[in-house]
């Protein structure tokens, strides 16, 4: 399958990575993201392309840190800056909650997607990481997740309006 677009995906969940399952490239996945920024490889050894979707290219995330994640995010932000010539999408898929050091990836260039589940606490997560976006002049849209309506008629969790209005996100 062709993708129209040059994408570049950045596993950026450093302690608990997964998007390489989800590419199916965790047997691929021999450099990851610290080792690039470790000088242990280049870019082009640790970048996987997929084999599936032309276009689409993955930085695995390292699984256990050797150093900061606060010196990892900042690597991943000037990466990022360096790598948007390269490619239409630089995506960077990062933990749920709020490490410090992922504050260096919040620039004015940047746009920031908030996954968000249909449940106080994740609505209560989302409005306070898209204040921490917006005062850093980051445009943000909200995704839900996780969508159940039959709970959702029943007033056992918010509807997606609730979701949206909670957050204050779009």
């Amino acid at each position: 399958m062709f993708c129209s677009k040059k994408v570049l995906l950045i596993d950026g969940d450093l302690r608990l990575r997964n998007l390489d399952i989800y590419l199916g490239l965790s047997e691929a996945a021999i450099f990851d993201i610290q080792d690039i920024c470790l000088g242990h490889c280049i870019f082009e050894r640790a970048v996987i392309p997929h084999p599936i979707f032309s276009g689409i290219d993955f930085i695995a995330g390292p699984g256990k840190t050797l150093t900061s994640t606060a010196t990892i995010f900042k690597f991943i932000a000037e990466l990022a800056k360096e790598k948007s010539d390269a490619y239409d999408f630089v995506f960077i898929d990062c933990p749920a909650g709020l490490d410090d050091g992922m504050l260096a990836l919040f620039g004015s260039d940047s746009f920031m997607l908030i996954v968000a589940n249909p449940d106080k606490p994740s609505v209560r997560d989302s409005s306070a990481l898209a204040t921490i976006a917006y005062s850093y002049d980051v445009e943000s849209r909200l995704i839900v997740n996780r969508i159940r309506p039959d709970l959702m008629k029943k007033g056992l969790v918010p509807n997606v309006d609730d979701v949206i209005d909670g957050s204050a996100v779009q």
